[in-house]
């Protein structure tokens, strides 16, 4: 084989390379962008930027196969105006619960 073919091969094993670098920059830029701090906590926890990049796109796979459609405008008020049940007076401004009425803290 002669000098050309070789510097040939090796020139073409290099361009394969760095485009399968470029490639995978992009895809994990693009997973960041999308997945924002999402992203950064799963590479946490897997240590590998590629189980973490296979297990947003499941993810997203998913969710894309789910029926999800807007509510109607009916359902929309409906569940606008109910809230969780509302305990005023219940609980003091610092998270404690209040005495019931009647009751005293002091012995």
């Amino acid at each position: 084989m002669s000098a050309g073919a070789i510097v040939a091969i090796i020139v073409a094993v290099v361009v394969v390379v760095v485009v399968i670098c470029a490639l995978s920059v992009a895809r994990r830029r693009k997973l960041q962008q999308r997945f924002g701090p999402e992203y950064d906590r799963v590479v946490g926890e897997t240590h590998s930027h590629r189980k973490a990049g296979a297990e947003l796109t499941e993810r997203e796979r998913r969710v894309r196969s789910l029926d999800i459609h807007p509510l109607e405008e009916t359902a929309r008020a409906k569940y606008a105006g109910s809230g969780p049940p509302s305990r005023s007076g219940s609980w003091t401004s610092r998270g404690r619960r209040s005495p019931r009425p009647g009751c005293s803290s002091r012995p």
